[in-house]
């Protein structure tokens, strides 16, 4: 085994060592080159191979190999937001339907009652006309009520009775006007007729005006 004799004799006997001269060191500071132990260790091994950070590795790997977990993770919610998105949509069409048909329904509804509710009103009515008969004084007010409308020319026009209204009423009080018998008119009704046209007062038109106010 060597001991620090020999280290000191081998030192001295390297002739093939360059002479650093008092100049030459510090230029030597600057030297880039690596550091040389001196003997017995003078001997330079080769630069270890660098070594990567497990972490790292296992990176690079895992960059370098996909990964089936992660693919099939991706494709199960990429089909999983499909199918969502697809029942959703048909969720909104159910719906929309629905409100279509309630909103048909309604309308169907109010109608049928609308037409139901004009249909007691008709009957309502149509049982009080047929069973009105006017007292003799409103009568001949509505008859005053027809001739004036035409003015003068009522003198001239005819008023149609029905011939039982014509005896409730007597002759006296039709004496202002040419009156004639109409079993066309129907009880307490009157038509006054004149050149100028014609005011037409009975039960038909009543339920005309009835018929026309309950459609709107």
């Amino acid at each position: 085994m060597a001991n620090s004799s020999d280290w000191i004799d081998a030192l001295e006997c390297d002739d093939t060592r360059p002479q650093v001269g008092a100049q030459d060191w510090i230029s030597a500071l600057t030297d880039c080159s690596d550091f040389i132990e001196g003997l017995p260790f003078a001997s330079v091994s080769p630069p270890a191979t660098p070594t990567v950070p497990p972490r790292e590795e296992e990176a690079l790997q895992a960059t370098a190999t996909p990964d089936p977990i992660a693919e099939a993770f991706d494709a199960g919610r990429a089909e999983g937001l499909a199918e969502a998105e697809r029942r959703y949509s048909e969720r909104e069409d159910a719906r929309r339907e629905l409100r279509l048909s309630f909103r048909s329904f309604d309308s169907a509804a109010t109608d049928a009652f609308a037409a139901h509710l004009a249909q007691a009103v008709m009957t309502l009515c149509e049982a009080a006309i047929s069973d009105f008969r006017a007292d003799p004084e409103r009568l001949l007010e509505r008859c005053k009520t027809a001739a004036a409308h035409f003015g003068e020319a009522a003198t001239e026009g005819r008023l149609h009775l029905n011939p039982e209204d014509m005896d409730l009423l007597g002759n006296e009080a039709l004496c202002d006007w040419t009156v004639i018998a109409d079993e066309s008119v129907e009880r307490s009704g009157l038509r006054f007729e004149a050149h100028d046209g014609s005011i037409s007062d009975t039960p038909a038109d009543w339920r005309r005006s009835i018929a026309a106010a309950l459609k709107g």
